[in-house]
């Protein structure tokens, strides 16, 4: 939350109920030792299925700041397509991976 683009929180839930989140460094290393406390709930009907995720604040290792900034990247595998959708055109195999997470600014 330093607004720095060198680190990043990552949280994944899939379909099942398979769920995994961890610290992910521009230099592409992800480390799935973080262990942070959050909830998720996935909803399945025979058309599509939901994720619904709670990430409280307190869950990550910084102090909420008047004005902090911060980037949010959402992305979905398809697997039956092998297709990615995200909210930015990159992903985490390119450089400025993290660069390229549009900022938001908590008030």
């Amino acid at each position: 939350m330093d607004n720095s683009g060198q680190t990043s929180y990552v949280f994944s839930v899939n379909h099942q109920g398979n769920y995994f989140d961890g610290i992910y460094k521009q230099d592409k290393e992800l480390d799935l030792d973080w262990s942070a406390q959050w909830q998720y709930a996935v909803n399945v009907t025979d058309d599509f299925w939901t994720a619904e995720i709670f990430i409280p604040w307190s869950s990550m290792s910084f102090s909420i700041q008047k004005q902090n900034q911060f980037g949010l990247a959402i992305s979905r595998l398809d697997e039956a397509s092998n297709s990615t959708y995200a909210s930015i055109p990159a992903n985490s195999t390119m450089n400025s991976f993290l660069q390229l997470f549009p900022n938001t600014m908590l008030l």
